[in-house]
């Protein structure tokens, strides 16, 4: 179902605004929309998602779940599992997942996600966004970042990247919506970066500090505070701030192309 169709545009502002405008005409379900270069690309609270033309994976992907929107909170976490089994299974990386919703190679980021639930014409709709770090050198890298060809000393095929991530994810939401994700927590935990060290939960005005003891079945983030296990609902998961930097010249917009599967 997902990756059909695939639309690709040379350029875009960001991938999932082009899809919300999709998704409000009646684009199917599985819609994915992909792009070579975003002039506004967002990750979490707001910050800047941005790299150089022809560079990254960029890609969004609708969703169209009949599901009470707290069952769709793991979300996040399930597709950055996907996107983990991917880069272990066809890159050979040890990728790891950074609650709630990145994704890191040696405390690195390589990947992040950004689920928005939409309300159109008295239903609901969410739309998955993914950027991964696939071809871009390491000097036009944020700082904490990293990609895969950093990592592997050489370039990657960003199309097979995304069908392989598409495929992941397809089986997992499934689970989702047939309340099947038990076995998925069991990945998920294994594949969680920082378990057992100190880190910082910013929730919004405050700082929460403790030891990371895992997740709960819902995805919520278990710190473990003198003896005493808290739950995290949201929040951002840091060692310290994360500057963002300028984002690159826009690239001349085209018009799409529609891609047929495989």
């Amino acid at each position: 179902m997902l990756g059909r169709p695939v639309i690709r545009f040379d350029a875009v502002a960001s991938t999932m605004d082009v899809l919300a405008d999709l998704a409000a005409i009646g684009a199917p379900e599985g819609t994915t929309v992909v792009a070579d270069y975003q002039s506004a690309g967002r990750g979490r609270s707001g910050r800047l998602w941005t790299a150089p033309p022809g560079t990254a994976l960029l890609h969004s992907i609708l969703l169209r779940p009949e599901l009470p929107i707290q069952r769709l909170t793991p979300l996040s976490l399930l597709v950055a599992d996907a996107i983990v089994t991917t880069l272990r299974t066809c890159f050979g990386v040890q990728a790891q997942i950074k609650w709630p919703n990145d994704v890191l190679i040696e405390g690195q980021k390589v990947s992040g996600v950004l689920t928005q639930v939409k309300s159109q014409a008295g239903r609901q709709v969410t739309i998955v966004g993914v950027g991964v770090n696939a071809n871009i050198l390491a000097a036009d890298l944020p700082p904490n970042a990293t990609s895969l060809l950093v990592e592997r000393g050489g370039p990657i095929d960003r199309n097979a990247l995304m069908w392989r991530c598409l495929d992941e994810l397809e089986g997992r939401y499934q689970d989702l919506l047939a309340g099947r994700i038990e076995q998925r927590w069991r990945t998920v935990r294994d594949a969680l970066a920082m378990l057992g060290d100190p880190v910082t939960v910013q929730e919004q005005q405050a700082e929460i500090h403790g030891i990371l003891h895992g997740i709960d079945d819902e995805g919520a983030l278990l710190l473990l505070q003198g003896g005493v296990v808290r739950r995290v609902v949201a929040g951002d998961l840091t060692r310290g701030p994360r500057p963002d930097g300028p984002p690159h010249a826009a690239a001349a917009a085209s018009l799409p192309r529609i891609l047929p599967r495989g």
